[in-house]
């Protein structure tokens, strides 16, 4: 899987809402297939095996009407879409500096 734990902190580093990009989300727990996330009161998501819930404020629009957007505090996203904010960075920015150089 990822290096995504429980109770990490992550970044939202890709969404289909652009807003939610760079919002500091906490990660729950790992999904099952066919798991029903309830979503506050935009409804809820059916998820893949591996997705990752998170709490945090997260934007949402309506599957019914795109256009009515909706703060939630849970959500479902792959762990692609995560960067996970803990351990120590510098050894792979150190090694991006020298492939730079």
């Amino acid at each position: 899987m990822s290096q995504l734990k429980p109770g990490d902190l992550a970044l939202i580093i890709k969404s289909t809402n652009e807003e939610n990009i760079g919002r500091v989300v906490t990660i729950v727990s790992f999904t099952c297939q066919g798991e029903r996330i309830d979503q506050d009161n935009a409804g809820f998501s059916i998820a893949d095996h591996g997705d990752v819930i998170v709490d945090g404020e997260i934007v949402v629009r309506r599957k019914r009407d795109k256009k009515i957007k909706h703060t939630v505090s849970r959500h479902v996203f792959s762990p692609d879409c995560l960067m996970p904010l803990r351990g120590d960075f510098a050894p792979e920015q150190q090694k991006s500096r020298e492939v730079v150089l």
